[in-house]
């Protein structure tokens, strides 16, 4: 495939079968929706063996080269890779209650005039690390917690002094988040006391790497979405990820990623942002305890100048017959096309091969996401099911008379939508628009497009399911662009 753009290069990877599998180390990836970033590789062994969300909190960046070295920044550290040491010396923690304390002019502190009672010690730094209360505080903490090194119960020394570092100051009053507690400076953290808090919170570790994180460039603005519930969900969630510029999480989507990391995100470097455009539903093949599903797409890209380029053809995802697996990308047939293309049949041609069957051919009844119950809805429709449509909606539109009159003309509807749509979340309810594109076809061959946005909504409690809420939906020019069409759909 001839590659004429970078994104056409990373696209133009993907369509090729890939055989093989990476080393174990670079395959291990955890992604955190919180903040849309992944840990992979090193780093996330080292984030899981030593304490996780609690000691080092979510990742706020994704992998970085700082003075020549791979560093990564989480809430409360700063992790280092020293490929040059072994294991577990190979990730260092950054110096960071050192760095702030510096940046703030406040690195020189007065020192303790010596070893108090009940307190530790610590000469090289001539400062005391001492409990609040006799039940535990600063001191407790630093002794309980700590790097693992011998895999032995409990913590030496030298794991505490790993992870935390000698202490730089003395317990002091200082203002934190616009309240005042009291701090203990480290060289790789801060200890604040809250006695307001029940064991074992009442020791802190203060977001120092929150306070320093470095600025990794603008995102497109698009607000994060990552879900791998369903097929279409990954797949947005995929793009989202790379629209957002967030490389590694978009790259822990793949099963087996389709090249090695830094060759996939710099084919993705010129790319501002990119529009997904699929036709569900997304029909589930089943077997030997695996299910599989492949997803009509058209993605248009928009490039750092301006320009746009469009692309067209099948993702093809997987997921492993039991929980909590969820469901990745697989493979991906995916070329450019010209931008006269007729959107609606490459469609509905872009999956053939993997035998996905004809509109009304199979049932499809899931109303567990919001582009499923849609979905759902003109699967019953194209079966002619108009009783089961009808249930979709929390309150239908009409008496089911009138509704099932309505589509007594319709031979099939093609459905296409944009995705991903975002969950409006309050009040205890889940809302969601999806910008819609309807082709129906009447019994006599003609057709007829529509266009404008349907509205979902779900009670947010177990077991309620999504509904269809409202439809503003008009008739359109068959010549419409369906991209820019589908853009402002359910612009407010």
């Amino acid at each position: 495939m001839a590659c004429r753009t970078s994104i056409l290069g990373s696209l133009a990877l993907l369509a090729t079968l890939f055989a093989g599998a990476l080393p174990a180390e670079a395959q291990q990836r955890t992604c955190f929706a919180q903040t849309g970033h992944c840990i992979s590789g090193r780093f996330v062994q080292f984030w899981q063996q030593n304490g996780g969300l609690p000691v080092f909190g979510y990742p706020l960046t994704d992998e970085l080269t700082q003075q020549g070295r791979t560093v990564q920044y989480f809430e409360r550290q700063r992790f280092e890779l020293h490929a040059e040491n072994a294991a577990p010396y190979d990730v260092l923690l950054g110096l960071l209650g050192q760095e702030i304390l510096q940046q703030q002019g406040t690195h020189s502190h007065p020192i303790a005039p010596g070893p108090l009672a009940g307190c530790l010690w610590f000469p090289q730094t001539h400062h005391n690390i001492c409990d609040q209360t006799p039940n535990g505080g600063f001191k407790q903490y630093w002794t309980t917690h700590g790097l693992e090194f011998d895999g032995r119960a409990g913590k030496s020394y030298e794991e505490s002094l790993a992870l935390f570092g000698l202490p730089v100051t003395e317990p002091f009053q200082q203002s934190i988040d616009g309240g005042m507690l009291e701090v203990q400076w480290f060289e790789r953290a801060r200890f604040e006391w809250h006695p307001g808090n029940a064991d074992p919170y009442r020791v802190l570790l203060g977001r120092l790497g929150a306070e320093v994180q470095p600025a990794t460039g603008p995102t497109s603005g698009a607000p994060l979405y990552a879900s791998q519930d369903s097929p279409a969900e990954v797949l947005a969630s995929f793009y989202n990820a790379i629209s957002r510029q967030e490389y590694q999480r978009a790259y822990g989507y793949w099963e087996t990623p389709p090249s090695p990391y830094d060759q996939f995100a710099q084919g993705y470097a010129d790319t501002a942002s990119v529009q997904l455009i699929v036709q569900p539903p997304t029909f589930i093949d089943v077997g030997a305890g695996n299910l599989h599903a492949a997803i009509p797409t058209v993605l248009v890209a928009t490039k750092r100048d301006g320009s746009m380029q469009r692309f067209g053809g099948c993702y093809t995802t997987h997921k492993a017959n039991i929980q909590p697996d969820v469901w990745h990308l697989s493979q991906a047939q995916i070329a450019p096309i010209d931008a006269s293309a007729s959107i609606p049949m490459l469609l509905a041609q872009a999956c053939a091969a993997f035998g996905a069957p004809a509109p009304a051919q199979t049932s499809y009844a899931d109303q567990n996401t919001p582009v499923d119950l849609l979905a759902s809805y003109y699967n019953a429709i194209n079966r002619q099911e108009y009783t089961r449509a009808y249930g979709y909606w929390e309150t239908p539109p009409s008496p089911y008379d009138q509704f099932a009159q309505g589509y007594a003309d319709t031979a099939s509807v093609q459905l296409i939508v944009q995705l991903p749509a975002f969950v409006d979340a309050g009040a205890g309810n889940l809302h969601v628009a999806i910008p819609t594109v309807v082709i129906a076809t009447r019994h006599d061959g003609s057709q007829q497009t529509f266009v404008g946005c349907y509205s979902m909504h779900k009670v947010n409690i177990q077991p309620d399911v999504w509904h269809l809420a409202r439809a503003t939906i008009a008739p359109a020019a068959a010549s419409l662009d369906i991209s820019s069409t589908l853009t402002q759909a359910c612009a407010t």
